[in-house]
Formats: structure tokens, sequence, C-alpha cells
């Protein structure tokens, strides 16, 4: 399920063994999952008054037994950050893989990087400990198999991320404890995800009903409200292709202009605003839709046909 926050939308992601819940934003405009880890400093709340902000405690990497810190060296290149010391002051100390992002609104975060196993949904309040329990609940049902005559389980998988060590801005006073990384670019949830199957062998077209190259987003918006924090349901996150029983018409596909810069651009020829609110599935009575002024140019910044806006 996807859940409302504040202006976003997020998943519950249970990391570890046991399983912690990290609640992450679904950003289809960036390509790495990060969160909070322990030792990171106020990363949830204010250092003031000590106002908690996120949904979550910090990822505790010492109480998970399957949590794994990637080292570095000249030879050793990171999966997805920069190789430097642990210590910059301190040319003998151990070389961790780092990284940094930083954001057009001025919010930024900077992590280790390391991996764990995932798995993504379920009860918002209740950890599976074990794949019996996920099935059960839903959770990798209809993935596939993995390898021959063994059904895929999510504890299989392990994800590459963010450990979070400091965050500014909005990474610290969001609802969410961190973000997903979910664009067109190595390093993202759903691209980790092909991987694995790449890994044993498979790839699309290999399972009849889950494809690893696809996911599909779902959006809802419910009435505004100031309590968020048991978890308002507002859409949908499908791995492996989408749901029919969430579409009231057809699929309708539209061209990424830019694929090669890894984010999903779309030129943009009209925009549409609707009258009186409400939620997509249920508009306010009598709603109308009015055109928005602007020709193409003005709408994606340019003339040219291989330009747009990014979808995030």
């Amino acid at each position: 399920a996807l859940y409302q926050g504040y202006g976003t939308h997020y998943i519950d992601l249970w990391v570890g063994t046991p399983p912690q819940r990290q609640t992450v934003i679904v950003d289809t405009g960036s390509s790495i999952t990060a969160f909070p880890c322990s030792g990171c400093d106020h990363c949830g709340d204010n250092p003031a008054t000590g106002e908690l902000y996120h949904l979550d405690e910090d990822f505790d990497k010492f109480k998970s037994r399957t949590y794994e810190q990637f080292e570095c060296s000249t030879n050793i290149k990171c999966p997805l950050g920069v190789c430097q010391h642990s210590n910059p002051q301190v040319a003998e100390s151990d070389q961790v893989c780092k990284l940094a992002v930083s954001y057009a609104e001025g919010s930024s975060w900077t992590a280790v990087e390391g991996s764990d196993v995932c798995y993504p949904g379920g009860p918002h309040d209740t950890a599976l400990a074990n794949n019996e329990q996920r099935m059960a609940e839903g959770v990798g049902l209809g993935m596939g198999e993995i390898d021959e005559g063994k059904e895929f389980d999510w504890l299989d998988f392990r994800l590459k991320f963010g450990c979070q060590t400091k965050v500014t801005g909005l990474f610290r006073t969001q609802l969410e404890d961190g973000i997903m990384g979910m664009d067109n670019r190595d390093g993202s949830f759903w691209m980790q995800l092909r991987e694995h199957y790449k890994n044993h062998g498979k790839s699309s077209g290999d399972l009849q009903d889950f494809d690893p190259s696809q996911f599909a987003l779902c959006y809802d918006r419910q009435p505004i409200s100031s309590e968020l924090s048991s978890g308002v349901g507002s859409g949908a996150l499908t791995l492996g292709g989408s749901d029919s029983l969430l579409q009231s018409t057809p699929m309708v596909y539209a061209d990424n202009v830019s694929p090669g810069i890894g984010w999903y651009t779309v030129h943009v020829k009209g925009m549409f605003l609707r009258s009186k609110g409400g939620s997509l599935s249920e508009p306010a009575k009598n709603s109308r839709y009015v055109r928005v002024d602007a020709d193409e140019t003005t709408l994606n910044g340019n003339t040219g046909s291989n330009r747009g806006i990014i979808v995030d």
C-alpha cells in the first residue's frame, strides 16, 4: 500500500533480521534508497525541543543479524558510492563507501553504503518474520520461481542502500524516515530487484505473471488530515507490472523522451486542472476540467520534442 504524507506518498520498507520498519517516500526522481541509521545525529527530531518528526526510530544496524557495511579499497569499488576514509582526519582509518545527495529545494543527506535483506508492504504496524507469514499476507505472492522449484523469497534479496549519518532540511522534518529511489538508473530499488532476478537466470518474459522490468504507481489523495501517523492509505505500488483491478479505464502510455539521463521525462502537450478538488476516485460534485493557458514551450521549458518535464 501507498500511504499519504505531507504532500508525498510513502511505503513501509521492513529492513534487517529481525525486520525493522522504515517508511520511505517513493521517489521516481531519485536512484538511491536511504534512511537514518543508528548514530545519525538528530536525523528525525528537533535538537532544541526533542520533538519527533519521523514515524520510526533510526534503523539500528547493530540489531540486524544480516546488515553488512561495504568496505572498499583501490581494488574494491563501491557499488553506489565513493570510497573514502571513515575518518577523514585519520589516514589509517578504514575505507568505506560514502554517499552524498543534495536536492534543488535545499535538503541534503550523507550516508555510508550498506546492504541488508528487506521486504516492502505488509501490515503497517506488524513485522512478518518469515516467508510463510509474508505469503499469508500476500507479500511476495505471484513473484514467480527464482530458482527451479523455489518460489521467490524476499529474504533472499539484499538491498544496497544509504545508511544516513546526517540529514538537513525536509529530510529531518518530513513524516517519513527516508526515501526510496525508483528512477531509471542503476541502484534504484526496482533495478536492484531486476538484477536479483537476472543473477538467477530470470529476465523479462521468463515469468508468466511477473516482469521484474516493470512497476506501477497508482496514486490517490485522501481528504487532508492532521493525523497521518497511523497510516492513511492513498494508493498502491505494484512491482512486476500493473494491477488491472485498480484501473477503471484502459492503460495509455507516454514516451520517455530522454531515457539516457535516467529520469522519466515526458513531453507535455496540455495541462488541465480540476475545479472544486476531491479525491481522484471521487471528484467533488459538479467539478470540471479547465485547461491551463500555456503553450508547449512554456510547459516543457524548451521547443524540442525530446525535451520535457521529469515525472517525480
